[in-house]
């Protein structure tokens, strides 16, 4: 059974059930659906270098690419997590998964996920069986029920007497009784229902039986030579008397005389057809979308009605009933407002004449709602405009001798007429707002971009101009205000406004390691100012990611992650909020990448201590620092081609040796395999003993070295065990 519009593979925020990334590596799932951005969005928890629980969304994009066939991927997200926030991680950290999803571009559209797996390996899946070819026919049910056939009837008659007192008579009244069978046949009803409207090309022809032969099938094979072609040409045929005739017979050589017979009872209702219209205070659209939306229904609502802020909501959402409820009390619209007029009359129904209802009606009129009455209410009305002044709720009256009277006078009202835009010297953005009635006084505005400030730096009674700092990108509303006059008057359409983009600049350096590790400076404008503001984006290059590390509006940082493609100079590409961009240029290059050949030994105990030898080239003669998996090897020499450090104590396992070169980031490590750490129990004996204790064990595996280097023995976690030797 496969998910409709699913996006959230998991989630877990409340009885903090997470996933053990360590212990289950991969996702494996399958998906069928052009909307997907063909991305996994992962939320990651763990502790970073200050024993903090952190949570980091990350992006893993190009993971499949997305297509209205079923299709099979899997990803390896504790690589993907230690890649982002390996660096940031303390030494032996937990990495769990807290939510999962597959994003999509447009939910309005069919799009499907199935066969989703969350395991220690990774998991293949090959797909036998076609896909649905068809996306505008979803079935939602199949009945399928046996006819059943009457059996011959019998009758049986019987004699009863009663006897009545004090009157001696006795009579005699016989009884019939008559009794009917029914015996299944072997005929079936079939009744199929789609969920989606079905339209001529999409209708279902009559069933097929394979290996069969269609009675008085019209079909002439002595025109192909090849019998694939014949094949193929018959089974076209097949396919077209199914479609188009209402009955059919098959004949089979292993059946001898028998036949099967297919007949269709009832084709289904088709789609609707024809066209309706919308009417709003004097306004109508015609030809509204017969697939009609909640999303298709608020765009034209708000960009031909006004409605802005309208939320439209399926109540009912079924091919023959589609039920959408609108509210307003987020809408511009206030108040009672006009109805909306429907014209369903040019729809045409295929229903046999049978009823039908498309209407818009009003459920509830709206109005502004007085619960308890104010001062106002016991106030004479005044010739003009008056002033309230209200202290803790009481209405103040106004003094005989004052004037308490305003009015609003188109005189006093500034006006902006239009706005250009520069960059000075210093990066800053410069606009110059021009119109009538402003004033020459720098102090009695205030401008704003959004909300952020413009700073004005000139004025006179028609122009303005103001620096405003830099900001995230997006699209923000210019407002003028004069603290003498009030707020300036705007063209009505458009409104002033000023956009700023998102644009990469530059980026230094422009080549790195295979290996990643390389801090790249990005400069710019929109870019989002926090950390914070950057879980919503992620930085690529070359199909790998790069971790922010610091930010501001015309800047960041970035850590490369490792990359197995050189000498191509790509762009950065930014994804932000479903936007991308991109710009600058990086090279992955082998030349400058830092390369390990060989580390010996490449096993160790748990307890460490022994000397690593890490040989390779371009390790430069500034020391870095070297990791086995979480936790840092000592460092003991460090030279352009061999590195010694002390091996540290670690958990069994396979862990990956990583070398950091300062200015060129990770070292290659493809040449050589990982570091083993062998820590475990094979085998206690014996495994029952006495409840009072005393049992002498016998405990065998790999790791424990000397009795020395055994602090404790442990069963549970409150059961300890001494030890005696090893």
């Amino acid at each position: 059974m496969y998910l409709e519009r699913g996006q959230r593979i998991f989630h877990e925020y409340r009885t903090r059930s997470y996933i053990d990334a360590f212990k289950y590596k991969y996702l494996c799932f399958a998906t069928r659906g052009s909307v997907y951005y063909g991305r996994v969005q992962i939320l990651y928890r763990y502790k970073d270098t200050s024993n903090r629980v952190r949570r980091h969304w990350a992006y893993a994009n190009n993971i499949w690419t997305p297509s209205d066939e079923w299709t099979h991927q899997c990803i390896n997200w504790e690589e993907k997590g230690m890649n982002d926030l390996g660096a940031h991680m303390k030494s032996g950290s937990y990495l769990l998964i807290e939510d999962a999803l597959l994003p999509v571009r447009d939910t309005t559209h069919y799009y499907w996920m199935d066969e989703i797996t969350i395991s220690q390996t990774e998991v293949e899946i090959e797909r036998i069986l076609p896909a649905v070819p068809n996306n505008n026919v979803v079935v939602e049910n199949v009945r399928v029920e046996p006819v059943l056939e009457a059996s011959t009837s019998t009758t049986s008659t019987t004699t009863s007497t009663s006897t009545s007192t004090p009157t001696p008579l006795t009579t005699t009244t016989p009884t019939t009784s008559t009794t009917t069978t029914s015996t299944p046949s072997y005929q079936y009803d079939v009744e199929i229902n789609p969920l989606t409207c079905l339209y001529e090309a999409d209708q279902f022809p009559l069933f097929g039986i394979d290996g069969a032969e269609i009675d008085g099938l019209n079909f002439d094979g002595s025109a192909f030579f090849e019998g694939a072609a014949r094949d193929k040409a018959k089974q076209e045929a097949e396919i077209e008397y199914l479609n188009t005739h209402d009955s059919v017979t098959f004949t089979s050589s292993s059946w001898g005389s028998g036949t099967v017979s297919i007949e269709r009872i009832k084709r289904g209702s088709l789609g609707l057809k024809g066209s309706y219209s919308l009417s709003y205070m004097g306004k109508t659209v015609e030809n509204m979308p017969m697939d009609m939306t909640t999303e298709k229904l608020k765009t034209i609502l708000e960009t031909e009605f006004g409605m802005v802020g309208v939320q439209p909501y399926y109540h009912i959402q079924r091919c023959n009933d589609l039920f959408i409820i609108l509210y307003f009390s987020t809408s511009v619209n206030t108040g009672d407002i006009e109805p909306l007029i429907m014209n369903a009359t040019e729809v045409i129904v295929d229903n046999d004449g049978g009823w039908k209802q498309m209407t818009m009606s009003p459920h509830e009129d709206g109005g502004h709602a007085v619960f308890f009455p104010g001062g106002d209410f016991f106030r004479l009305k005044s010739e003009s405009t008056a002033v309230n002044v209200r202290v803790n709720g009481f209405l103040s009256s106004c003094a005989a001798s004052v004037n308490c009277s305003f009015s609003y006078s188109e005189q006093a009202t500034p006006e902006v007429v239009n706005m250009t835009s520069s960059v000075n010297s210093d990066g800053d953005v410069v606009l110059t707002i021009s119109g009538s009635r402003l004033s020459d006084v720098i102090d009695d505005y205030v401008v704003t971009v959004g909300e952020r400030a413009c700073t004005v730096t000139e004025a006179t009674d028609s122009a303005l101009v103001c620096t405003l700092s830099a900001g995230p990108a997006g699209t923000y509303a210019v407002t003028v205000l004069l603290k003498s006059k009030g707020r300036a008057r705007q063209p009505s359409d458009p409104a002033i406004q000023h956009t700023v983009f998102m644009q990469i600049g530059s980026n230094t350096p422009t080549i790195g390691s295979l290996g990643g590790g390389t801090i790249i400076l990005v400069t710019g404008t929109g870019f989002p100012g926090s950390l914070q503001q950057w879980k919503d984006g992620s930085v690529s290059i070359a199909g790998s990611s790069c971790q922010v590390l610091e930010a501001s509006y015309t800047q960041f940082k970035c850590r490369t992650s490792k990359n197995s493609e050189s000498g191509s100079e790509v762009p950065i590409y930014i994804s932000f909020q479903g936007d991308y961009i991109n710009g600058g240029s990086f090279t992955y290059d082998s030349n400058v990448t830092p390369i390990v050949t060989s580390i010996s030994p490449s096993f160790g105990s748990p307890m460490g201590g022994e000397e690593l030898i890490i040989n390779g080239f371009s390790f430069g003669a500034e020391w870095g620092y070297v990791f086995i998996g979480f936790e840092q090897c000592n460092l003991i020499s460090w030279s352009n081609t061999t590195i010694t450090c002390t091996i540290p104590k670690n958990n069994d396992g396979h862990h990956t040796v990583f070398v950091f070169v300062p200015g060129n980031g990770y070292a290659d490590v493809t040449q050589v395999g990982t570091f083993r750490v062998d820590f475990k129990v094979t085998d206690v004996t014996p495994r029952v003993g006495s409840s009072l204790g005393g049992t002498r064990i016998r405990i065998e595996g790999k790791g424990f070295g000397d009795c020395s280097e055994v602090t404790s023995v442990k069963f549970g976690s409150l059961l300890s065990c001494d030890v005696d030797e090893c």
